[in-house]
């Protein structure tokens, strides 16, 4: 019988108090216009590599980011959370904050799915969960 790994599950909130990091495995370089291109080396399981000698497999996932991917990867830090991305987002481009949040929320979603960025969960967000709900108001925020 087959099992699928449960998804932690997250509220809105929590969400974005998260952390996003870039991958250090991730090379990037620059291209002509000044617009970051990222790859990552793609990791070969025995029957990949198999396949890989029958079908052209690349040997890294490459990803071109325009002006804005750029200015959002050079923040992936460690030190801003996805909440202050946003914020700093909506401001530089003049969004407004709902958009900001769904392309953002967007954009980390699918750099997560392709190893290039890791969320980290704050320590609070993380014993919040555990006990089962939102901070109460006179917790600190």
């Amino acid at each position: 019988m087959l099992r699928w790994r449960r998804k932690p599950k997250f509220t809105k909130a929590q969400a974005l108090e998260t952390v996003p990091f870039q991958n250090p495995n991730v090379q990037a370089e620059r291209d002509e216009q000044g617009n970051l291109i990222l790859a990552l080396k793609v990791r070969r399981t025995p029957a990949a590599s198999l396949l890989s000698k029958i079908f052209f497999t690349p040997p890294q996932r490459r990803v071109a980011l325009d002006q804005m991917g750029t200015w959002v990867w050079q923040r992936c830090d460690g030190k801003r959370t996805v909440r202050g991305l946003i914020d700093e987002l909506a401001r530089r481009y003049k969004l407004n904050p709902r958009e900001a949040e769904m392309s953002l929320t967007t954009f980390l979603r699918s750099l997560g799915e392709r190893g290039l960025v890791v969320l980290a969960v704050p320590k609070e967000s993380a014993q919040t969960e555990e006990a089962g709900g939102e901070p109460s108001a006179d917790e600190g925020r």
